[in-house]
């Protein structure tokens, strides 16, 4: 091999050894900031790791009350077919005393009996639905709080 061919080689390899140790150099210059980016990141998520555990967490919906708990039954409507449905026997014994005579009075407040019976189960059929309605409003108020709960 002659000189120049051996210089040129000495050259090339100088040279390759400083740009060897540039990249090195830059590589390092890369990690530093990299592993210095990465403790201030470290430093910000405890910041906010440390603001989540000292925050205090209520939920809005705690001790709700149920609306419907309280819910009556309307009797009133009832009480009023019962006073109306009383005085309409009463009205019809006092038009018929006369007419039906001492046998057809006792048929007629049979009659007058059954009637009545069909009208107060009627009446109780009415309280019964608004009762049954109550409870579902009741059970429907109490999943809501639930769930709000939650």
């Amino acid at each position: 091999m002659n000189k120049t061919a051996i210089g040129v080689a000495a050259i090339g390899g100088v040279m390759g050894m400083k740009a060897a140790d540039r990249n090195r150099q830059a590589a390092k210059e890369m990690a530093d900031k990299a592993r210095l980016e990465r403790q201030r990141q470290q430093e910000a998520l405890q910041i906010q790791k440390n603001k989540f555990r000292s925050t205090r967490i209520e939920n809005p919906f705690a001790n709700m009350q149920n609306t419907y708990e309280d819910l009556t039954v309307n009797q009133q409507a009832s009480q009023f077919q019962a006073q109306q449905f009383a005085q309409s026997q009463a009205n019809i014994m006092g038009q018929l005393r006369g007419a039906a005579g001492a046998s057809g009075i006792a048929g007629l407040a049979q009659t007058l009996a059954n009637q009545g019976a069909l009208q107060t189960q009627r009446m109780s059929a009415n309280i019964a639905q608004q009762e049954s309605a109550n409870q579902r409003l009741r059970a429907q108020g109490a999943a809501n709080i639930q769930t709000y709960e939650r």
